[in-house]
């Protein structure tokens, strides 16, 4: 299998966000997908394996309760496939649970940048300033995530094929994983 690990916002946070990702996946005419911050991406293995990592993970990082984490803002992304991100700040516990992931993987990864992907495909920069410039997005404040999830997410899978393999609720009175 190859994946990604997902944060997934709690259901009325998604609900917020889903009308700014709508407009600029409309005004891009791109596909839709689950709204996320990418946890850990380029994973590869046996799923059995990466879903154990993934749990061991969650442990590790002491993580006991939903994350609330501070929108910054709406902006471009250097990085290709993603024109458009909501930035994310970095807490305390966001980085732990991003050590422990890379403690697990114990793979090579980039400076990592929380963001909310609003859109996925292949833009010009022309056309990603104009939708920057049409599409507005409201102060959303902090936005809560309450569970991990192993995903398909990855470059060789087509976006409307991304689907959720497993998650793990970030409550450990809830910890069980669906």
């Amino acid at each position: 299998m190859r994946g990604s690990l997902w944060l997934l916002p709690e259901k009325s946070c998604a609900e917020k966000l889903k009308p700014l990702q709508s407009r600029v996946q409309s005004f891009l005419s791109c596909p839709d997908f689950t709204p996320h911050i990418t946890l850990f991406g380029g994973l590869h293995g046996d799923t059995r394996i990466l879903e154990d990592k993934t749990a061991k993970a969650l442990t590790q990082s002491g993580i006991i309760n939903p994350l609330s984490l501070q929108i910054e803002a709406l902006r471009p992304y250097p990085d290709y496939y993603r024109p458009l991100v909501l930035d994310v700040a970095i807490s305390a516990e966001l980085e732990q649970l991003r050590d422990a992931a890379q403690s697990q993987f114990k793979q090579d990864v980039r400076t990592f940048s929380p963001h909310i992907s609003l859109s996925y495909g292949i833009f010009g920069a022309i056309q990603t300033t104009n939708a920057l410039q049409e599409i507005h997005s409201e102060n959303f404040g902090p936005v809560n995530f309450d569970y991990l999830a192993l995903t398909t997410a990855c470059a060789e899978v087509p976006i409307a094929q991304w689907k959720i393999i497993k998650r793990w609720s970030l409550n450990a009175a809830n910890r069980e994983a669906v």
